[in-house]
């Protein structure tokens, strides 16, 4: 899944901690256009399998994708 860090009505981190809490388990790459150190920490510790800044690099993520579709 493909998620912005902040949306409306619910984080990116609030939507990676209820899917946890569901036992979702589906890969997660986070992006935002505001990257804390704080923010990637913890979307990293809730399992996330890339965090990336906006205007994000096409190829990363292309890149994030195809290593958890391959």
């Amino acid at each position: 899944m493909v998620t912005d860090l902040h949306m409306a009505g619910m984080s990116g981190i609030e939507l990676q901690a209820e899917m946890l809490r569901r036992h979702c388990a589906k890969p997660v790459i986070m992006m935002t256009a505001y990257p804390t150190s704080a923010a990637r920490q913890q979307t990293m510790t809730c399992g996330a399998c890339a965090f990336l800044t906006k205007p994000h690099d096409p190829d990363a993520l292309l890149d994030a994708i195809k290593a958890f579709t391959a």
